[in-house]
């Protein structure tokens, strides 16, 4: 691992915990799909896989920022159905708000680019969560 600075030390953190962030959602959307069926498996999969975009291009920065790479761990996705969404949704918004508040923090162009298409994603990703849960809970 190269010698960073205090600021890349501190960016370099973040980064881990979006990795672990990315990581998780990946998880927990491809679990919640393997429980339901149709348009809504399809939805979390799409999800799932775009958490997994996020996952690879914040492991890149990392490794070209450190020199070294981050394992991520396997979770546990169980419980209620509709009670996982409602905190995924809620996930949803913090990451788009924190990925938004990146992108501002960064004065090279295709970091800012990289944030701000995550942090689009993650207010799709958002809507896409409340449409299932409206439909799910017939509101």
């Amino acid at each position: 691992m190269k010698k960073l600075s205090y600021d890349e030390r501190d960016y370099a953190a973040r980064l881990e915990k979006y990795i672990a962030d990315e990581a998780f959602t990946k998880q927990m959307y491809g679990a919640l799909a393997h429980r339901c069926g149709g348009s809504m498996a399809a939805a979390l999969r799409s999800i799932s896989a775009d958490e997994d975009r996020h996952l690879k291009a914040m492991q890149m920065e990392y490794y070209l920022l450190t020199g070294d790479s981050v394992c991520t761990e396997k979770h546990e996705h169980g419980g209620e159905f509709a009670e996982l969404l409602r905190l995924a949704y809620s996930g949803e918004g913090g990451a788009a708000e924190e990925y938004g508040r990146e992108a501002e923090m960064h004065g090279e162009e295709s970091l800012r680019k990289l944030f701000l298409a995550q942090s689009a994603d993650e207010s799709r990703h958002r809507a896409m969560i409340r449409k299932m849960l409206k439909d799910m809970l017939g509101m």
